[in-house]
């Protein structure tokens, strides 16, 4: 697949900008392999006529059309997702690569085949933030409003706690189909409030995950995870460590009907039985005493 350079802006630098993006997924593309990122394919330099890159076909779905469908996704289905989707970052931030753009946008979800969860990856690194590379300028710093975390919109560059808020959303999200803190407009410098937990818009979900991802998504990165990889331990095993959910009793006739019915019917002869007693005793005749003359 062939993505060509398409300008978001007329600014005078702005091919400058463009040519700097490509050259960004190239570097990554030589030094990354995850099956949870996208590649983009190396081109000799030679054969490079223009500004564009190359890129493996997959067939599937950006995530943010998925949950545009119903129905909502499952338990096992999101966390599926939220698992491939933390690893494809691990694998960045391993690389020393901050991503600086992570949205369901940017995530493809690839078409379900033999019955298996499908497969899924971390796309459009152009804005991604590498060492020992010049980032960009001010005026193109990345992100979208929604998912950046509140040191990004101060003035911060990005680094792995803030690509951890912007997974966090994302998670938030996916199972939601909300934003924890609201949509927040573009050019808008916004005070973040308490986020709406994510038990208030998905009950079935449980409590394990609404604090995990609430954690990954802090307003304030001391309160996050202490990286990445220590949210994916949480997905993976948090079912584990939380407590067990103490089933509800069922009755006996639910759980052992032939015991129920032979308790049932025992109990029901005990009564008969007393009750044909009782009923015999008092229709018996009464013996008369010995009957005592006293002299006159």
């Amino acid at each position: 697949m062939v993505r060509n350079a398409k300008p978001s802006t007329t600014a005078p630098d702005a091919e400058g900008v463009l040519r700097a993006a490509f050259l960004r997924e190239a570097w990554i593309a030589s030094r990354l392999r995850s099956p949870f990122v996208g590649e983009v394919l190396e081109i000799p330099a030679a054969r490079q006529t223009g500004l564009y890159a190359v890129m493996p076909y997959y067939d599937g779905e950006t995530l943010e059309t998925r949950l545009m469908r119903a129905p909502p996704l499952s338990l096992i289905t999101g966390l599926d997702y939220a698992i491939k989707l933390a690893k494809g970052v691990a694998a960045l931030h391993r690389a020393g690569v901050i991503h600086r753009d992570i949205k369901p946008d940017n995530v493809i979800v690839e078409t379900i085949r033999d019955h298996q969860l499908p497969g899924l990856k971390l796309i459009d690194l152009g804005v991604a933030r590498l060492p020992h590379m010049e980032d960009l300028p001010a005026q193109h710093a990345p992100g979208t409003p929604s998912y950046m975390a509140p040191e990004l919109f101060a003035g911060a560059a990005g680094d792995e706690r803030s690509d951890q808020f912007a997974l966090g959303v994302t998670i938030y999200r996916m199972f939601a189909r909300a934003y924890p803190y609201g949509e927040i407009e573009p050019f808008t410098r916004p005070r973040l409030k308490k986020p709406k937990p994510l038990s208030a818009c998905r009950p079935d979900l449980p409590a394990w995950l609404d604090q995990a991802v609430a954690r990954a998504a802090a307003a304030n990165p001391e309160d996050r995870f202490q990286d990445v990889f220590e949210f994916i331990f949480e997905l993976e095993h948090g079912a584990m460590r939380a407590a067990p959910a103490t089933p509800p009793r069922q009755p006996l006739y639910e759980r052992n009907p032939l015991l129920f019915w032979k308790v049932a019917c025992a109990l029901l002869a005990t009564a008969l039985i007393a009750s044909f007693a009782w009923h015999a005793i008092s229709r018996a005749p009464q013996r008369a005493g010995p009957v005592i003359t006293t002299p006159r």
